[in-house]
């Protein structure tokens, strides 16, 4: 994990929590350090659920139609990393912002190259 300081690393999971590594021989637990994350921050070919959505009334609403419920599985299928990304969500292609994916918290479960 990338951190903006660059001096913490991942060092492994202990008890379903992930820990840091400070440094030789200290280890620092956070609960802040997981998987949860924007949709707009996923690769393509990676598998999320649909933790929150954040914004106004009528964003929230537009998600909610188009299928982006808490609990609800999502596949990015592109994702370029500017512009807009397409994304699969029950069982139907959408096409979002990346001002609307990051409204869309979700829980990976499943990594693009893993």
């Amino acid at each position: 994990m990338r951190l903006r300081s660059g001096r913490f690393r991942l060092a492994g999971a202990t008890s379903g929590k992930r820990a840091l590594e400070a440094g030789p021989g200290s280890v620092v637990f956070a609960p802040w350090a997981t998987k949860r994350m924007t949709l707009s921050d996923l690769a393509a070919g990676t598998t999320a659920t649909v933790v929150e959505l954040r914004g106004g009334r009528g964003l929230v609403n537009r998600l909610a139609v188009l299928g982006f419920t808490p609990g609800a599985q999502v596949t990015v299928v592109q994702n370029y990393g500017r512009g807009p990304l397409i994304v699969m969500v029950r069982d139907s292609r959408v096409a979002l912002g990346r001002g609307e994916a990051r409204t869309v918290l979700v829980d990976v479960t499943d990594h693009a190259g893993a």
